[in-house]
């Protein structure tokens, strides 16, 4: 997932017209990120994560409507907060190219989801559900990087966190950014402002978390790269 990952950051960066040495800087400095020699060690998922939206951005501007479903799904399928950028990635498209292309999309997210979660609802259903909804019903963990946790230790927040504020906050956070434009780069700064709102005003949230908001940042600035101004 590492190398993939850099590959459809490379291949996107080139699509943009971003000079190849300029390319090349950016895929090894990623490569070279402390944190991404960190996650390759303890073997965390997240830079699946990575992969799978570099290669979303790369469908939504080239991929037919079918692979970009099954990005989109095997993305949401991946881990809890997943759905952030595929929930954003549906409504950016009903926004830029009309409700059909994104109700084809929408199904074959959901076929991709149903057939990556179906063994294990199967196998387990009541565990399955008790780890989606626990994103929601969390502790606040004290020990994590986020706005509650600062405010806890400095006696300012009871430590009680009993409505989804950080979702709430990134909805309307990566709302007023897609209002305001419809180009694709609109798409990559709402799914990073989204995403920082989750994390920091959320109930945990930790180095990993940050290093999938780290690559989103570094997708959005290539999503900004206008190729006929290069």
């Amino acid at each position: 997932s590492d190398v993939a990952a850099c590959w459809c950051l490379w291949l996107l960066l080139c699509r943009r017209r971003v000079p190849l040495d300029k390319a090349r800087w950016l895929v090894v400095t990623w490569a070279a990120f402390p944190v991404f020699l960190m996650e390759t060690e303890l073997a965390w998922i997240d830079s699946l994560l990575c992969a799978l939206l570099a290669a979303t951005a790369l469908l939504l501007e080239t991929g037919p409507g079918w692979a970009l479903g099954v990005a989109l799904g095997t993305l949401f399928s991946t881990k809890q907060y997943a759905m952030v950028p595929v929930l954003i990635t549906l409504v950016w498209l009903v926004r830029a190219k009309g409700v059909r292309p994104a109700a084809v999309v929408a199904g074959w997210t959901g076929l991709t989801v149903l057939a990556w979660m179906l063994p294990f609802a199967l196998w387990d259903f009541q565990g399955l559900w008790n780890t989606c909804r626990m994103v929601l019903y969390h502790q606040i963990r004290a020990d994590g990087f986020t706005v509650l946790s600062f405010l806890i230790h400095q006696h300012i927040w009871p430590g009680d966190h009993t409505a989804p504020i950080s979702y709430l906050t990134a909805a309307a956070g990566a709302w007023w950014v897609l209002r305001r434009d419809r180009r694709l780069a609109a798409w990559g700064g709402a799914v990073v402002v989204a995403l920082s709102c989750v994390f920091l005003l959320g109930v945990q949230a930790f180095c990993n978390y940050y290093f999938f908001v780290a690559f989103a940042a570094l997708t959005w600035g290539a999503l900004t790269v206008d190729p006929a101004e290069i």
